[in-house]
């Protein structure tokens, strides 16, 4: 180095720095219209139909402009020019020039019973479409691809695409780029259901049961698949099946509200993301999984000015199919013999370790989904002076997680090689304290007490199996907050 730059091997001043001039556009219109009968009947209804189109225009150029080079023009210390994109004045080496349009159509109808005044019943229907596009440029110049062996740029133009920026305005939407190496889309259509079951005890107790379905739509991949020669394939949508029984419900003359569900959904053909080729992220179809618990919250009123707080979750969340992972374009879910590691790739693991079977096994459980979560909060309301004042204590908790959903990326490996680790459990100690007056309000907040670095994620540079060292996010560690605020 010298000062703060690099030397060549010709002794020349080079700055391997990167910079990545962004633009985005966003547009989105949406219409729907509604009709519903009068509340008050027995029968009660509404329908209505839905239409939604989004595009997000993107602009994403990475510059390399060298030892003090503008990264708006070109530098002859910068990127060599033969490998910069062509048509783009400066030296770009990356350049993601696309157009992405979602839309959305649907028509719904949605009707509720009411039996008795204590039964209800409520059925709900919704037929939808989607048709996500994504076209246009992304990755290398041709002699980059040729140069490092990729196939994410121009190497991926059809055959006598132009490899110059045309003259031609009319050459839309992506006349910036040398070509159009990703035109791809993915429709599909189908419908959601809604059945629910509603009993009243009295205005203070009611109980239902109720169930549902949802889904996410599909979209486009735009890696390059060598195995293929080809862009990965669309994704399709994801269906979630959702069975519920809940009470929600006052008691001590309305002194104390508690509410609360059990559940289970049924989460299928899930869209599964992931790094491919040039860190570009892929998603796929893969298995299947159930989340199944139970959830509940209270607040109440104890008196004089005293109120408590708190809500509580307990989440067992696990794959009910085996993820095999593969380095083919199929998740299949029976892979008894499949080896990765070792001669049988598809992931290479430096401390030896050998895995035969699935890389999650039906029953692993899914990331970032503690089994328990739970919050208890105290808070005093009080006057003081002319001014209306509070002070609250909080009590947070989080139970153990896992970090990624192989169970080889996060556990130990052979000879006790430590790999992600899981993410430990942790709690959260908060104060607060303030005062209102005249639309003036001062508030103090002590946040994380005990000064506690939870850990909120864990993530790796790389395949974690290579790059074992994990990046830790933690909580935010003790802050004091002083607030002053006036409303006019």
């Amino acid at each position: 180095g010298s000062g703060s730059y690099w030397l060549d091997n010709t002794g020349k001043q080079i700055e391997p720095q990167e910079f990545v001039i962004e633009k985005s556009h966003f547009t989105k219109w949406s219409h729907e219209l509604r009709v519903s009968t009068p509340q008050q009947l027995p029968v009660k209804a509404t329908v209505g139909i839905f239409a939604q189109r989004q595009v997000h225009e993107i602009w994403e150029d990475y510059v390399m402009p060298g030892a003090g080079g503008n990264p708006y023009t070109y530098n002859p210390q910068g990127l060599a020019q033969q490998y910069t994109i062509p048509g783009l004045a400066n030296n770009s080496i990356w350049l993601t020039d696309e157009e992405r349009v979602d839309r959305d159509s649907a028509a719904f109808a949605q009707v509720t019973w009411d039996v008795t005044s204590a039964w209800a019943l409520t059925g709900g229907f919704r037929q939808y479409r989607y048709d996500n596009s994504l076209q246009g440029f992304y990755g290398y110049s041709l002699n980059y691809d040729n140069f490092v062996g990729a196939h994410s740029g121009q190497l991926g133009c059809p055959p006598g695409a132009p490899l110059t920026v045309p003259t031609n305005p009319n050459y839309e939407p992506f006349h910036f780029a040398p070509c159009t190496n990703l035109n791809a889309d993915v429709s599909a259509s189908g419908h959601t259901e809604l059945a629910r079951l509603t009993y009243k005890f009295d205005p203070d107790h009611l109980v239902y049961a109720t169930y549902s379905t949802g889904f996410r739509p599909g979209g486009v991949n735009r890696v390059f698949d060598k195995n293929i020669n080809a862009l990965y394939p669309p994704y399709q949508s994801d269906q979630l099946k959702n069975y519920e029984i809940g009470w929600k419900t006052q008691w001590f003359d309305e002194h104390l509200r508690w509410n609360g569900a059990i559940f289970w959904e049924d989460w299928n053909n899930f869209q599964f993301s992931y790094l491919g080729p040039n860190s570009v992220t892929v998603v796929q179809n893969a298995a299947a999984a159930t989340s199944k618990g139970i959830e509940t919250n209270f607040e109440w009123l104890v008196g004089s000015g005293w109120v408590l707080s708190g809500s509580a979750t307990y989440l067992d969340a696990k794959l009910t199919q085996n993820f095999c992972g593969t380095v083919t374009l199929v998740f299949p879910t029976q892979c008894p013999n499949q080896q990765s590691g070792a001669s049988g790739t598809p992931i290479t693991f430096p401390d030896g370790s050998v895995r035969v079977g699935p890389y999650a096994p039906s029953g692993t459980r899914l990331p970032g989904t503690p089994r328990l979560k739970a919050n208890l909060i105290s808070r005093y309301n009080f006057a003081l002076g002319e001014w209306n004042a509070y002070g609250q204590a909080a009590y947070i908790y989080q139970d153990a997680s896992t970090p990624l959903l192989f169970p080889i990326f996060y556990q130990n490996g052979q000879n006790g090689q430590e790999h992600m680790g899981e993410l430990p459990p942790y709690s959260l100690v908060n104060l607060a304290a303030g005062a209102e007056r005249n639309g003036m309000d001062v508030t103090v907040r002590l946040e994380n007490v005990f000064d506690n670095r939870g850990e909120l994620t864990r993530f790796a540079s790389c395949t974690p199996t290579t790059c074992n060292q994990p990046y830790i996010i933690p909580t935010q560690p003790r802050t004091v907050w002083l607030q002053f605020g006036q409303k006019f």
